[in-house]
């Protein structure tokens, strides 16, 4: 019993840092500019995004809140799961200025156009 919920720790371990680094590096943010934002070390984020270690619950917050993703994407407890490159996008227009917003949205409408036409 004690050695099947090691296992499963270490496997929200891994999902969890896999997660946090892929958003991270969807965000364009170097592995010491989040260490930064989330007030912990880069090793400790190293350490996180290998899944060698896990995080505290303030830890997490912090990630979540900064990566606009939730806590239960990042420790998979969500059934539905969402897509990752759809998730990523929607990180990404999370980052975005108004003025970029705007050119996002500008360019989003052009394209769903000329997909209807295909």
């Amino acid at each position: 019993m004690v050695l099947a919920q090691l296992e499963n720790r270490k496997e929200i371990n891994v999902v969890l840092g896999d997660r946090v680094k892929k958003a991270r590096l969807g965000q364009r943010l170097t592995r010491e500019q989040l260490a930064e934002r989330a007030n912990v070390s880069a090793r400790f984020l190293a350490d996180v995004e290998s899944g060698v270690t896990g995080v505290s619950l303030s830890t997490l917050r912090e990630l979540c809140l900064i990566l606009g993703l939730s806590a239960d994407y990042l420790l998979d407890l969500s059934h539905d799961s969402p897509d990752d490159e759809l998730e990523q996008i929607t990180v990404r227009l999370k980052n975005l200025n108004a003025r970029q917003l705007k050119y996002a949205a500008e360019i989003l409408k052009q394209y769903a156009e000329a997909v209807k036409t295909v």
